[in-house]
């Protein structure tokens, strides 16, 4: 399962209250299934949301969740799909940061060209 993460994420200056994290399947005939994860990164790891394996169909796209920042300094989202082959690169993601105000925070808005792979242990 390709894997991404958006690495550690400093929620200071305009900190955003909350994250909207999203899914695009771009293949047109491969079903994905994708999983993602918030982790707050005060001083320990810890996860905040782990969303099920969630099912997104050829051509669509969904809103995973909007997660809770409130007192979070800093944040890490991880995502993966089950995608292999010449269809593995058809799922992408993207994350993005809210303010108090419900405005964009765009220095926390990652999309998928930003992310890192990476392998869990």
């Amino acid at each position: 399962m390709p894997k991404f993460t958006t690495g550690p994420i400093e929620n200071t200056g305009t900190p955003s209250i909350e994250v909207l994290l999203k899914s695009l399947n771009n293949s047109s005939a491969n079903t994905a299934t994708v999983q993602a994860r918030v982790f707050s990164l005060n001083g320990v790891k810890t996860l905040l949301f782990e969303s099920g394996p969630l099912t997104l169909a050829p051509q669509s796209s969904i809103v995973i969740k909007r997660v809770d920042l409130s007192d979070v300094l800093q944040y890490e989202v991880q995502f993966e799909h089950n995608l292999t082959g010449a269809s593995k690169n058809k799922v992408q993601f993207s994350s993005w940061g809210f303010d108090l105000n419900g405005a964009s925070n765009p220095s926390q808005r990652i999309v998928h060209a930003e992310l890192s792979k990476f392998k869990l242990k």
